[in-house]
């Protein structure tokens, strides 16, 4: 994973729940703007909200 997270440490019993760990780990941790590129360039034709 391009950001160097430990799968087991966000993993969840559904999609839902992992893509929620995966987002508050990356709140926890300062990772939230590098998530955000991540998701951006694997996602490019997603309509992604201008904050």
């Amino acid at each position: 994973m391009e950001l160097a997270i430990n799968q087991a440490r966000v993993e969840g019993d559904t999609l839902s729940a992992t893509a929620l760990r995966l987002v508050a780990y990356c709140e926890r941790h300062g990772l939230t703007d590098r998530l955000i590129d991540v998701c951006q360039r694997e996602r490019p034709h997603a309509a992604w909200p201008v904050m």
